[in-house]
């Protein structure tokens, strides 16, 4: 920390004090150490932003890499869409940032297009439906292309850090020049002058190597954080392997499933067009039985007027012997004169006659009803048949319920062993959240780490410019300075805020 005197008052101290001696000496020095501040804020800035762009280039690549983990574990289609938006979001910043520092090593953007064209490969299968080959890509391809792009990062950081160690030895060997050279000139003249020069040089190269060993300590610090989300990618990557392998488990479920559905369906249209052909055969019995009924009906008619025309036959049998005994009655009293008998004997052939003719009667309606009732014999044996198809088809019914019952009890199997595949997948969730809070807690180790460089580098710029912590920050606010970078990218969802945690699925309903 700067104790008492800044270097403006010192500087201005020195002037005044040599203003005697020598104006334009003084007039030098004052330029040459003008010249030494510009130069120094000038590198400073340039260092601040580079370091700065490459903090906030590693927070969109892991919040990249997040984004499309995140898409691989929904399944509704709209949180789909959103994930994918996020996930070009956060590419779109990566790349921009990439674009925008040009100080970047040309392999940076080269792995990160390698990078990027993974990503879209694994987005690309994912949107079409081949999940499998997605997850394969993702815990293959992906880690390697992204572990290499972080080593590209690491060795631009360690770069820039060793950037910032030479810009702050060269700063002070150039100030150690100056005040050697000062002393040389005002040393013979003013020992007092040369004791303060000697103190002034001495402080300040205290302070430049606090503030170099502060700077090496915050990219130690750096490089350990890049580890921690380098082993928490490792993680998530091994919790995407066995989400992979659950995930198949239930695909082959779901085929297994798709099978015995369909079977049931087939087996369930047999049982439709058995049931029809059930339902015609009883219709057409039903028929058949109506027929036999009527035919039943008039062999019953003819039986009632065979019983009549046999009732007639015997009123006249009846009839003739009545006339039969009288005609012997009116012959033995005739004798010899048989008139009577004559008429009786007309008589008789009368009732002859019509006995003759109720029995061609009877002859034909015995006729009838004999046919009738062969009819009839063979309207049962047609119904005998249909109730025997009916029997056969009402078994088959039977068997194809059957057969359907057990299809079910595979289905329910099936169905339990993909609730038993889903609360696996939960489990892989589960450990990928903790990753993800892992990755977290490396990021705000890096902001935190940003923060300490960054103080560091304020310190510098405060001993190079001679204006307060307090002055510096609200000149970096109005000029919109690199200062003001870190604090947008905190409120925006910077280093030191924790991205959200993923939400974990729904457990499997049983």
């Amino acid at each position: 920390m700067i104790k008492t005197s800044t270097l403006t008052f010192r500087l201005t101290a020195f002037m005044v004090a040599s203003v005697a001696i020598s104006v334009v000496i003084g007039c030098g020095m004052y330029a040459t150490l003008r010249t030494v501040q510009a130069e120094n804020r000038e590198r400073t800035t340039q260092l601040l932003a580079a370091k700065n762009t490459t903090y906030q280039l590693l927070e969109r690549l892991v919040e990249t890499q997040a984004s499309i983990q995140d898409c691989l574990r929904l399944k509704d289609p709209d949180e789909i869409e959103k994930a994918v938006e996020r996930f070009n979001q956060k590419r779109s910043t990566a790349q921009k940032l990439i674009k925008a520092n040009a100080d970047l090593p040309p392999v940076v953007a080269t792995r990160m297009a390698a990078l990027t064209e993974t990503d879209q490969q694994i987005l690309d299968q994912f949107l079409r439906g081949e999940n499998v080959a997605a997850f394969e890509l993702m815990i293959t391809a992906a880690p390697e292309r992204f572990a290499a792009l972080l080593q590209s990062i690491g060795a631009y950081s360690a770069e820039v850090e060793l950037r910032v160690q030479s810009e702050a030895a060269a700063g002070q060997a150039r100030i150690a020049r100056l005040l050697v050279w000062a002393g040389g000139i005002c040393g013979a003249l003013i020992l007092g002058l040369a004791t303060y020069g000697w103190r002034f040089r001495r402080s300040s190269t205290r302070q430049l190597r606090s503030l170099a060993q502060s700077l090496g300590e915050a990219s130690t610090h750096v490089a350990s954080a890049a580890s921690e989300i380098s082993s928490a990618s490792h993680t998530l990557a091994q919790g995407a392997s066995e989400q992979a392998a659950s995930i198949e488990e239930t695909s082959a479920s779901l085929e297994e499933i798709s099978g015995l559905t369909r079977h049931n369906a087939e087996s369930a249209n047999q049982a439709k067009e058995l049931a029809a052909q059930t339902r015609a055969a009883a219709d057409t019995g039903a028929v058949d039985m109506e027929e036999m009924k009527r035919a039943m009906d008039a062999i019953k008619s003819s039986s009632d007027d065979i019983s009549k025309i046999i009732q007639t036959i015997d009123e006249i049998a009846f009839q003739t012997n009545i006339l039969a005994l009288n005609a012997a009655v009116e012959a033995a009293r005739a004798g010899q004169a048989g008139q009577g008998f004559a008429v009786v004997a007309d008589e008789v052939r009368s009732l002859a006659q019509r006995s003759a003719h109720s029995a061609r009667e009877t002859a034909e309606k015995i006729e009838a009803s004999v046919q009738k009732s062969a009819y009839g014999v063979e309207i049962c044996a047609k119904v005998a048949v249909s109730l025997t198809d009916i029997v056969n088809r009402a078994r088959q019914v039977d068997t194809l319920v059957a057969e359907i019952a057990t299809a079910s009890k595979e289905q329910t199997q099936g169905i339990d062993q993909v609730n038993i595949a889903v609360s696996q997948m939960d489990k892989v969730t589960q450990s990928n959240a903790a990753g993800a809070e892992e990755s977290a807690s490396a990021a705000e180790s890096l902001n935190s780490q940003a923060k300490a460089l960054d103080h560091g580098v304020a310190e510098l710029r405060s001993f190079v410019d001679g204006t307060s912590a307090a002055a510096q920050a609200a000149e970096g606010s109005d000029s919109g300075d690199d200062h003001a970078a870190p604090e947008e990218a905190k409120d925006s969802g910077g280093p030191g805020q924790k991205p959200a945690r993923p939400a974990a699925p729904h457990p499997a309903r049983r």
